[in-house]
């Protein structure tokens, strides 16, 4: 049985038949959808409060849970890993052999084919672009979610909108929307480069975004009026009180970014040059072109790069917590 989903269906309007109108009504369609959960969750929200950080010290005992209920996480975990494993290891497999799975002969000709020439400019386009992206995004999305929970000002409800509404566009519609924005003579003076970064910052902020409002709703709003009480400005009890309690929101927002950001092909396919080629595009190619070896040797390479950013966080989030515990 076969399940046809809005975002499918508008990319077969789109490449099958060319029907931008369609493609277009499609998507608004998923916004219309996102537009009425956003105002569900207002209202099951109904200004409850969900504070577990305040300024008295407590604690809450781990409630008790059943053996079986554990092993049976525990085996269903073990599964799911073995399956992931699976697919990586192939992608790896296949990398390091010169057919896959007709010829397994060890070689590393496709990882020196991926390192030379554009493609290894590829790879460099797609780790800038990736970290300009996940930083920018995971600082503007602390700050807006500060504006939106703390700060009082009309528009908050609709930037809140704002700010969530990007998680309803599928990736190629608004690579689309941003190839025909910028396509007008007073912005086409804009570097292809930039335009990916900006795309992939706005597309990306709803998950930066929702953590930072989460983190905020759980801690209490008596530390910021403690810091005001003092003699703090609103900004400098963001930074010196809220920020560093913040942390984990901002590596969400940061990490769930660049991972996004370098695994995307949807966004990217309607806004690069050749000097702007990110690792996806050069992916989708080798495949149209039938070169899967080289193509999971990029595949390989892009999701390596995913990985040693998630443990460079990782490493850097322990040896804060450290340092914390140390001075404490």
């Amino acid at each position: 049985m076969i399940f046809t989903v809005l975002p499918v269906l508008a990319y077969g309007q789109l490449s099958g038949f060319g029907d931008v109108q369609g493609a277009t009504a499609i998507s608004t369609l998923l916004l219309a959808l996102a537009l009425a959960l956003y105002f569900a969750k207002i209202r099951l929200d109904g200004g409850r409060s969900f504070v577990t950080v305040t300024g008295r010290a407590s604690s809450m005992p781990r409630p008790p849970v059943p053996a079986a209920l554990t092993w049976s996480c525990f085996v269903a975990c073990l599964l799911l890993s073995g399956l992931i494993l699976l697919v990586y290891g192939s992608l790896l497999v296949s990398a390091l052999t010169l057919t896959f799975p007709t010829n397994l002969t060890f070689t590393t000709k496709h990882f020196e084919y991926i390192t030379s020439g554009t493609n290894g400019t590829a790879l460099q386009n797609t780790l800038v672009f990736g970290l300009a992206a996940a930083a920018f995004s995971a600082a503007f999305a602390i700050l807006a979610g500060w504006l939106v929970q703390r700060v009082a000002f009309r528009g908050a409800r609709v930037l809140d909108l704002l700010l969530i509404m990007p998680a309803a566009i599928p990736g190629l519609f608004f690579g689309i929307g941003y190839a025909t924005a910028f396509n007008e003579p007073w912005l086409d003076w804009l570097d292809r480069g930039v335009l990916i970064i900006i795309a992939m910052i706005f597309w990306n902020i709803p998950v930066g975004y929702q953590a930072a409002v989460s983190g905020l709703r759980q801690i209490d709003r008596a530390l910021d009026e403690a810091a005001t009480s003092l003699g703090a400005s609103s900004l400098r009890g963001f930074r010196d009180i809220l920020l560093p309690m913040l942390g984990g929101s901002l590596r969400v927002g940061f990490v769930t970014t660049f991972v996004r950001a370098v695994t995307t092909l949807s966004v990217v396919i309607f806004l690069f040059p050749p000097a702007s080629t990110v690792a996806t595009i050069r992916i989708y190619q080798l495949v149209n072109d039938l070169n899967f070896g080289a193509a999971t040797a990029f595949t390989v390479a892009d999701i390596g790069m995913a990985i040693v950013a998630l443990t460079v966080i990782a490493v850097l989030a322990r040896g804060r917590v450290a340092l914390g515990a140390a001075r404490a």
